[in-house]
């Protein structure tokens, strides 16, 4: 969803469309994720988060530059 949108709408509105609808979803989820333990939190709710962060940008970006960039919190 996010891909299609950010072809359409400016950067700004993709960055609160993620705020409003995505987000909640890794904070709910980061609850149950939290027994996984640190490697699988690391290796799935921070690389969705990254990914997110790589289509609105256009381009791949470093998981320690999400949070400088969006000003995101680490999931």
């Amino acid at each position: 969803m996010l891909r299609k949108v950010c072809k359409v709408i400016p950067r700004e509105s993709c960055i609160t469309l993620y705020n409003a609808m995505i987000l909640p979803f890794f904070d709910y989820s980061a609850v149950i994720w939290d027994c996984c333990g640190k490697t699988n939190r690391d290796l799935c709710l921070d690389k969705l988060q990254r990914r997110a962060a790589s289509i609105i940008e256009g381009h791949r970006i470093p998981q320690s530059h999400v949070h400088h960039t969006f000003s995101w919190p680490s999931l």
